[in-house]
């Protein structure tokens, strides 16, 4: 086979054939014998059967969602178009068609030019197209697949449900696979003793951990949770990161966005078929990340979003990431419902091994991934006995509550100055709320918004019979209309009165 026909994957041609024009073209008719240029739909099916399917005629490129994707023998990968146009000029370079010459039918070589290439590429993505409302993975073949939650390994598509092995098929359009095998009697004696060792203060923490890898592994998002570490210095973070990136089959499937890449505008795009993001450090979280949260918000939550891409398309679907969120100390997102607590499970790790790194470790547990594999199944097991309820460490309610409250300072501040009674009949007009306001903000560290941006604020916290609004007639107070927020009470103890 010459180089291009391995650059390209193409068939070989046959050993003999007649020669025309510059003595290169092979006019064998099963093989180098092409439709004419016209009939765009009938050479990109061709082509699709010459250069891009595998050895029983299934295709290996799919165009989705305004992308074309590429199978690389256990699972599907993002190509520039470029990619499949450069195969397909080499392609149609060396074939001819039949054409009709004085009553015979003679040999022309095809003479791609880059407005054939195009006519072609057009029916070619049809051919090969799958609906916009496909979510991946999923069974692309006849008949059922072999099965509902397979994970692409280095030997075989393997049944999470079942425990059984199948032979990779591009059939199974899957955005990612992990490199080491599945081995059913592997085991992860280095990793056992470090989480030991990590979670000695706080062992359901290590039951979160595993059942979120087997969360991670299964390709559920129906929980809509995100895992939050936050740790001091040295804790373990970084190798917690590695573990579950390697869990993923390593950085290629693994984005590694900040929260202000994620507010931007293309700030999206690495996460297209990623089954895992992982945030590395977010203690700066609380200057302009409000886009971020949003756009964190829908992710977990499952929603369609869209995904700007640079001189290409919108991209429009769901974003399968699971987000894994680490920090020195709590983060401070910008929410002002405080919803963004409600979307993590996590755990605090409070022992430090400044001085006492094993630079080794790594290398160790990337060696017994096949073993950790194992172990992340026993998590996923616990969970689906536990109808999708993740194990609550001990340091986790703390750790929510604090975000919750950093993330929505405006209701922490109602409930720190005032006395919340819900009542339409209690009033404070805003113009005291927001002088008390701007002092606790100066008081703990918050920028504070102006008067109309507080009132937002607070009706945003949803607190129940909290409200502020233009009220005619405020009870309490002698004009005939306010600007006021209901449901509260001075508080005689409040540090600000």
């Amino acid at each position: 086979m010459t180089d291009l026909a391995n650059k390209h994957h193409l068939a070989p041609a046959p050993p003999v054939g007649e020669r025309v024009a510059t003595g290169e073209l092979d006019t064998t008719e099963d093989y180098n014998t092409y439709p004419a240029p016209g009939l765009h739909m009938a050479v990109a099916t061709r082509l699709t059967s010459d250069l891009f399917s595998s050895g029983d005629g299934v295709p290996t490129i799919r165009y989705w969602r305004g992308q074309w994707w590429r199978y690389t023998g256990q699972h599907w990968q993002p190509v520039h178009e470029d990619d499949i146009r450069e195969p397909v000029w080499h392609r149609l370079q060396v074939v001819t068609y039949l054409k009709e010459d004085k009553g015979e039918k003679v040999h022309k070589p095809w003479l791609p030019s880059r407005a054939k290439v195009s006519d072609v590429l057009e029916p070619l993505r049809l051919i090969n197209r799958l609906s916009e409302q496909t979510e991946a993975p999923v069974w692309t073949g006849d008949g059922h697949a072999p099965g509902t939650q397979l994970v692409s390994m280095g030997n075989g598509l393997f049944d999470i449900t079942t425990g059984t092995l199948h032979a990779h098929t591009p059939h199974w359009f899957t955005t990612w696979s992990v490199p080491f095998n599945y081995d059913q009697s592997a085991q992860s004696p280095a990793w056992q003793h470090y989480l030991a060792e990590v979670f000695e203060h706080d062992p359901a923490a290590r039951d979160l951990l595993q059942e979120y890898m087997g969360y991670l592994l299964s390709g559920r998002t129906d929980l809509h949770k995100a895992l939050l570490i936050v740790g001091v210095p040295r804790a373990g973070k970084g190798v917690l990161g590695g573990v579950l990136t390697d869990m993923v089959g390593g950085q290629a499937n693994a984005a590694a966005p900040t929260l202000t890449t994620l507010g931007k505008g293309f700030g999206l795009k690495q996460l297209i078929g990623k089954p895992l993001a992982i945030i590395g450090d977010a203690r700066n979280a609380d200057r302009g990340n409000s886009q971020a949260v949003e756009r964190l918000l829908g992710i977990i939550g499952g929603d369609l979003v869209t995904v700007e891409r640079k001189n290409e398309d919108d991209w429009v679907g769901r974003l399968n990431a699971r987000f894994v969120i680490m920090s020195n100390e709590i983060p401070r997102f910008v929410d002002a419902s405080g919803a963004i607590g409600t979307r993590f499970v996590g755990f605090q790790l409070v022992k430090s091994f400044k001085g006492r790194e094993d630079r080794q470790l790594p290398t160790r547990l990337r060696g017994e991934m096949s073993g950790i594999f194992n172990w992340a199944l026993a998590g996923l097991v616990r969970l689906q006995d536990n109808a999708g309820v993740f194990t609550e460490p001990r340091t986790q309610l703390e750790m929510i509550e604090a975000v919750e409250d950093v993330a929505a300072p405006v209701a922490t501040f109602l409930r720190d100055e005032f006395t919340i009674t819900g009542s339409e009949l209690d009033v404070v007009p805003r113009t005291e709320v927001y002088d008390k306001y701007r002092a606790w903000c100066a008081d703990n560290g918050y920028s504070p918004t102006n008067a109309d941006g507080l009132g937002n604020r607070v009706n945003a916290a949803a607190i129940e019979g909290v409200r502020s609004e233009n009220m005619r007639n405020p009870p309490g107070l002698r004009v005939g209309r306010a600007r006021v927020i209901t449901g509260l009470k001075k508080n005689n103890n409040s540090l600000l009165t």
